[in-house]
């Protein structure tokens, strides 16, 4: 039988490894919605076309760089995405499938949405299905983070499994989600 991992839950407080990540490579979505409301802002006041590209020189004199440093600044209540990539096509951002691992980092919590690495720990809380806390002892499969993020901070019980999916189904191979398995559901 396949058993697939679900999303894996942390503190991001309790994992150091996670933090400068966050800084160096993750995505502020945060901060690209308060650049839009900024420019939509730009707009309304100076009465530019909505179809404008601020990048072109001849808007140059509305943006104040110091005002879009502030808005692109990382504060605490932002959301942050780790091994992401923005579909050009949608412009949504979806878990880039080259990626180590996928985590949501909001201001309190990080959500491992994939993986190579999955391990067992305890089921979330009831009111959010399919997740589970990655630092509590468990029998739930879950994505988490490579053992080198954890660093110090893995939980003892952790015991982390790189997946390999070489011959498995193209949703295996997306980051190795799935392994065989001799148990019953």
């Amino acid at each position: 039988m396949v058993m697939f991992a679900k999303t894996g839950v942390f503190t991001l407080n309790k994992v150091r490894g996670i933090i400068d990540i966050m800084l160096d490579e993750g995505i502020n979505v945060s901060a690209e919605e308060r650049e839009v409301e900024y420019y939509k802002e730009i707009r309304e006041t100076h009465k530019l076309p909505t179809d404008c590209d601020f990048s072109q020189d001849a808007y140059s004199d509305y943006i104040d760089e110091y005002e879009l440093d502030i808005i692109n600044e990382t504060c605490d209540c932002d959301q942050i995405l780790i091994g992401f990539i923005k579909d050009p096509n949608t412009g949504l951002y979806e878990e880039d499938p080259k990626a180590e691992f996928s985590c949501i980092c909001g201001e309190l919590y990080g959500f491992v949405t994939a993986s190579k690495y999955t391990c067992l720990a305890a089921k979330g809380s009831p009111c959010i299905p399919y997740q589970v806390d990655l630092e509590s002892n468990g029998n739930e499969r879950a994505f988490t983070l490579p053992e080198d993020i954890w660093g110090e901070d893995k939980p003892g019980f952790m015991q982390i499994e790189k997946m390999d999916c070489q011959n498995k189904t193209s949703l295996c191979l997306k980051f190795g989600a799935c392994m065989d398995t001799d148990l019953d559901d």
